[in-house]
């Protein structure tokens, strides 16, 4: 039957499209654009943590008087831009995360469970940053700290899961269990400062509650000195 014959054009060979893998495998090479994102992601934290330096610098009561009370605007909106720079690299670290999950069940959820703790830790950040800046604080005195809380306790799990991770991780795929011993890597210290930092957020955010401000007699003159206290006071 010439209908059937695999000359007839019917049966033309023809290549089937593959969609774009996503997983990619352990020995993956990088391209130029996945070079450039992965520089791109530590930037936007090193950025981050430059303009949280200095929003913490100009935050202080002292300082924050200073250039006629516009320091302190300044430094809310350096906390607000460096939230923006941390919620990017969250980001680009969940792709990463979602394209080079490889492992057992358990690795691959503690993984995704660690991306998604940074990227939700990022986003509440920002929102306490927002209520850091002069228009936004007397609307909600408290509500930034808290931000701040919430963001930095998830940032504190977030590190606890990738130093487990770490130990978890091992050389050889055919081996399995926790291994102690790995913890003395560059991965674990960066976890491990991470908590540390996170904590002592925690303790700066609490000590800059409106409440614990009032017990403070020199912040309390200084903030007396500003229009901004005027306009909490009644909320404390």
């Amino acid at each position: 039957m010439p209908g059937l014959s695999p000359r007839h054009s019917h049966f033309s060979a023809q290549v089937t499209p593959h969609p774009p893998q996503v997983l990619l495998h352990d020995n993956h090479q990088l391209a130029m654009w996945e070079k450039c994102l992965e520089i791109s992601r530590v930037g936007s934290y090193f950025v981050g943590a430059v303009l949280f330096l200095l929003g913490s610098i100009y935050f202080y009561p002292e300082y924050s008087i200073m250039w006629n009370g516009d320091a302190g605007v300044f430094a809310s909106w350096c906390f607000v831009v460096g939230c923006l720079c941390f919620f990017t690299g969250a980001n680009l670290d969940f792709i990463q995360a979602i394209r080079h999950n490889h492992g057992t069940q358990l690795r691959q959820v503690l993984r995704a469970f660690n991306a998604l703790c940074n990227y939700m830790a990022t986003s509440i950040f920002i929102l306490g940053a927002l209520y850091f800046l002069p228009t936004w604080y007397p609307k909600a005195p408290e509500l930034g700290c808290w931000s701040f809380f919430v963001g930095c306790i998830l940032f504190c799990i977030a590190a606890v899961v990738e130093i487990i991770f770490v130990c978890m991780t091992h050389e050889d795929p055919r081996v399995s269990g926790f291994k102690i011993k790995n913890i003395f890597c560059s991965v674990a210290a960066m976890a491990l400062a991470t908590f540390i930092g996170a904590l002592f957020f925690i303790l700066g955010s609490w000590y800059y509650l409106p409440r614990a401000l009032a017990m403070i007699p020199d912040v309390y003159r200084s903030f007396k000195s500003s229009n901004r206290w005027n306009e909490i006071e009644s909320k404390v």
